[in-house]
């Protein structure tokens, strides 16, 4: 019976362990899957002494994996499908023209402009063109070894068939395992939001800059995430038959939950600052700060009990708080900010309702029903295939990037100087500050790796040992890949000197060849989106700030709209975080670029801030639901913010000339003190701070208006 017991005991730590280190750890399953499936088909061949074999079909691998997108086994199987006949064709004809230099420049060229045009139809195809261009450049690291042309068209894709069978086995065995791990990761970038937002409680005025700051890269996180997850989804719905349509409705109905609780998380009441300043009782401020840190907890909480498929276990803790809260909130009954205070804690306390009633309202009915379609293949074609637009423009940069590096390495010579355009490929990003981050994570992560590299392949020097440390660096890089691009590479470029090692002992001497290819694809990638038709972020602002103020305006008149139903109104919501999203992190790479570059840079800050405090203030109006209380009275004040937001959009669309149009705030303000003890005092608070900021937005467009004019 002993025995027994311990082999119980045992088989639990196993799953608590398997749990612990890799269940709960998407990139780390990923990373796992991709290195066992190396590892059974280069040990054999390593025995075998067929090492160009071996290494072969673990690059095939290493193409498929990154390029697999799709959540649906059958839709997974069709992208396999078409990844894998893409990649036998496009490696079949580099091998075939790689005695022919002009025609193999001329098809490198021209099938990196196509593919990375067709990569911008969906996310399904991006992760497919990736796959191919990748695998074709891999071919091109072979093609001289002196082995048969048709080697590497069959080996490249037979590695990833394999790969393939083996992701969909696992895929067929847990078939919403990808649609978990995506709300999963959702609920976590929400604890994390609520992470940056409890740094405001309390806070001083000049903190506020940087807590924005990080509260807008966490929020971007999320409206990103929330979007991968609806994108995922409908893939899912669109690959699935009847059979799993409960499960998917209950999916969705998670969906509107993220939703409701991103716009919780995202409204503001009053201004964090002034609110700190002004409440007679720290500790009430140190209060809201906890009970956000403890829903950041939930939510991470409550991500972790999806991936384990555990039952959520609601912290008694929060709930205490929300009571304790709620009791000194009471207390500031007298204070001027009371009814900010009120709006704040009910709006939390209704946070956490919704948080612990999860369960239930997953099993609940969809209020209405989803239909997803996808925009048609050509018309996306149509959009991308303009000058003016960015995928355009980033196509013809990787296109030229393709050709300088394919000039260098034969007028320099160079010995398998195609590193230099795998180098451009991987570091070549849609915006120049994207590329200017990957080119520094690039090179730093290479330099790392190359002294790392050489100093565990003089500790592992034996074939077993440069086995381990293939496999080893295979799976830090997947580990890495999406989240720590330097770390990443260190590992890639360990994985490459072991591979080398392993087919010619030669794993050390490439290194500074390989380093010195990477400057050289560095240099030229920079060169490419420097100069060559380059999007300067200060161009796009003024296009990015119109269709944000545009969508803030259709939310904020949404709110008030009876006949906009709960899926409409969802969608303008959405819409509106999508385009302040596209405009902050327009800012944002703004401040990477040549100081030449930041054209009126303080107003376009201004203007950003603005955009994002007012979506701040209209979800408040839109979660607390005044639209059945709105007086002819509060009408007439709604009606005037919205026709200032209306002045706003006429002034940046170059309608009205800024100093042919104004905006009388003083009536506005004199509108609402009138009724300041006469309505509800709490929605007459929020119409202050929308006010208060459509007034500024006002303001600061007509700067950038008038700068924009002096500039052209």
């Amino acid at each position: 019976m002993h025995f027994f017991a311990c082999m119980i005991r045992s088989a639990k730590n196993v799953r608590n362990w398997w749990i612990d280190v890799f269940w709960e750890h998407p990139n780390r399953l990923w990373a796992l899957k991709v290195t066992v499936t190396i590892a059974i088909l280069l040990i054999p061949c390593v025995i075998a002494r067929e090492y160009f074999v071996g290494a072969t079909l673990s690059l095939g691998v290493v193409g498929i994996a990154l390029a697999e997108t799709d959540v649906h086994p059958r839709s997974r199987i069709f992208s396999l499908s078409v990844t894998l006949i893409g990649v036998l064709l496009a490696s079949a004809v580099t091998e075939l023209l790689k005695f022919e230099p002009v025609w193999l420049g001329v098809w490198l060229t021209t099938m990196s402009f196509a593919l990375t045009i067709v990569g911008g139809i969906s996310g399904r195809m991006q992760g497919i063109t990736f796959g191919i261009i990748l695998v074709t450049i891999y071919t091109t690291l072979g093609m001289y070894l002196g082995k048969p042309w048709y080697y590497q068209p069959i080996l490249l894709p037979l590695g990833g068939l394999f790969y393939g069978i083996i992701s969909l086995a696992v895929l067929y065995t847990k078939p919403f395992r990808m649609l978990e791990e995506q709300l999963a990761t959702t609920f976590a970038r929400l604890g994390d939001y609520f992470d940056a937002k409890a740094s405001f409680f309390p806070s001083k005025s000049e903190q506020q800059e940087t807590y924005r700051n990080l509260l807008a890269i966490r929020n971007i996180a999320v409206v990103d995430q929330i979007e991968l997850y609806k994108n995922d989804l409908n893939r899912f719905k669109a690959g699935s038959g009847t059979e799993f349509s409960t499960k998917i409705d209950a999916f969705y109905r998670l969906w509107m939950i993220l939703q409701e609780i991103h716009e919780r998380a995202a409204s503001s009441h009053e201004q964090y600052d002034l609110l700190s300043e002004k409440t007679s009782n720290s500790d009430i401020m140190v209060g809201f700060g906890q009970i956000l840190s403890n829903m950041g907890n939930a939510m991470r909480a409550y991500s972790h009990s999806i991936l384990n498929k555990t039952k959520y276990t609601h912290p008694v803790s929060l709930k205490w708080a929300i009571t304790a809260q709620q009791k000194m909130v009471n207390t500031q009954q007298g204070n001027e900010l009371h009814t900010s205070l009120s709006l704040l804690m009910k709006n939390l306390t209704e946070l956490e309702k919704l948080l612990q009633n999860i369960p239930l309202i997953q099993a609940g009915e969809i209020p209405y029903e989803i239909n997803y379609k996808g925009r048609p293949v050509k018309e996306s074609l149509r959009y991308i295939l303009h000058p003016a637009h960015p995928r355009f423009r980033f196509a013809m940069r990787m296109a030229f990037s393709f050709l300088a590096g394919y000039l260098a390495l034969h007028f320099f010579k160079i010995d398998n100087g195609y590193w230099i355009i795998l180098t451009s490929f991987l570091v070549c990003q849609q915006t120049y500050s994207a590329t200017r981050q990957r080119l520094y994570h690039r090179i730093l992560g290479t330099m790392a790796g190359v002294i790392l590299g050489i100093l565990l392949a003089q500790i592992l020097p034996t074939k077993a040992g440069e086995v381990i440390l293939l496999l080893g660096s295979i799976y830090a890089f997947f580990v890495w890949v999406k989240t720590k691009y330097t770390r990443a590479v260190v590992f890639i470029t360990i994985f490459v000197l072991a591979s080398f090692n392993i087919q010619f002992n030669q794993g050390v001497p490439v290194m500074l060849p390989r380093l010195i290819d990477t400057f050289i694809g560095a240099l030229i990638v920079f060169i490419s989106v420097r100069f060559f038709w380059p999007d300067w972020q200060y161009k796009q602002l003024p296009a990015l700030l119109l269709t944000a103020i545009e969508k803030n305006k259709n939310y904020f008149d949404s709110v008030y709209n009876l006949e906009v139903d709960k899926e409409t109104y969802n969608h303008i919501r959405r819409r509106a975080h999508y385009a302040d999203s596209a405009l902050t992190r327009a800012w944002r790479s703004m401040q990477l670029e040549p100081k030449s570059k930041r054209a009126f840079q303080q107003t376009a800050f201004n203007l950003t801030y603005l955009n994002h405090s007012l979506i701040s203030y209209i979800s408040a109006f839109g979660i607390h639901d005044f639209k059945t209380k709105l007086t002819p009275e509060l009408k007439k004040i709604y009606e005037m913010i919205s026709s200032s937001l209306t002045k706003t959009l006429d002034v940046l669309s170059g309608k009205i000339e800024p100093d042919k149009v104004s905006i009388n705030f003083a009536e506005l303000e004199a509108e609402i003190e009138k009724l300041r003890h006469k309505e509800n005092p709490q929605e007459i608070v929020l119409f202050i701070n929308v006010a208060r900021v459509a007034n500024e937005l006002f303001f600061e467009a007509g700067n950038l208006a008038g700068n924009n004019s002096e500039r052209s």
